[in-house]
């Protein structure tokens, strides 16, 4: 990580100014959008804005406006719920950093189907993170849950290749011992 030199610190002045300008365009023009972030590119002639939005938002007239106004080329990037909560950070329901900004570079998909699978109640404020869809961490544990059903209930007998067993609930984790039962 470099050092911030005072070039930098202008650039990041110069941001906060334009997302300033940036959110009373949005506010005299009336427009249901809410402006998160924006940066310069290195040369500060080309300006992207990072907004959420509910619905579509026509924003030709702003773009328009910045774009005299900073005099730089100005590009309006529309994020989901998602990149909002990875822009913005914070802490997650287990009271830790928002794995999104922390560590995940991709989101993953996440089912219902996997909340199912972990035996979580399907209630939509426990199973939610704060950007208001399914947790990412339900699909952390995914597959063990899937190999899990794999391993025989107890006293379910299985098939070996010389005698006959039954599957032995013990606490060794992912695996299941086998243990020989009266008949075999």
């Amino acid at each position: 990580m470099a050092k911030m030199t005072e070039e930098d610190s202008k650039k990041d002045k110069r941001e906060e100014e334009a997302l300033a300008k940036c959110k009373e365009m949005i506010t005299k023009l009336g427009l249901k959008m809410k402006p998160l972030a924006a940066c310069y590119d290195s040369e500060a002639n080309h300006f992207t804005v990072f907004f959420h939005a509910e619905e579509r938002v026509d924003f030709r007239e702003l773009v328009w406006k910045l774009r005299h106004s900073l005099k730089a080329r100005v590009e309006l990037r529309q994020i989901g719920p998602r990149d909002e909560a990875k822009l913005l950070g914070g802490l997650g329901k287990c009271g830790y950093p928002l794995c999104c900004q922390n560590f995940l570079g991709d989101f993953a998909s996440v089912s219902i189907k996997m909340a199912k699978e972990q035996g979580l109640a399907l209630n939509p404020m426990k199973i939610s993170g704060v950007c208001g869809r399914l947790l990412c961490c339900l699909s952390y544990e995914s597959k063990d849950y899937a190999e899990t059903k794999k391993i025989p209930k107890p006293d379910q007998e299985i098939s070996a290749p010389v005698n006959k067993a039954s599957g032995d609930n013990t606490a060794s984790g992912n695996s299941t011992e086998l243990v020989p039962n009266e008949r075999g």
